[in-house]
């Protein structure tokens, strides 16, 4: 039985599958950085989001 990281080390090895996974990344994780430079900036604590939207039930449940 293969393990997921082998399964990901087989899948990134393809040349154009890896651009395309790199590309998601740094879109995805420039958004991220985004919302958490802007959330600092505003001084709202990870806290006080849970508190506003009422979030505290696990995600999925």
């Amino acid at each position: 039985m293969r393990t997921y990281d082998d399964l990901r080390k087989r899948a990134l090895s393809d040349p154009e599958l890896r651009a395309e996974y790199d590309r998601l990344n740094r879109e995805d994780f420039a958004a991220l950085d985004a919302m958490l430079v802007a959330r600092r900036a505003a001084g709202v604590a990870s806290s006080n989001i849970v508190e506003d939207t009422d979030a505290s039930a696990p995600i999925g449940k």
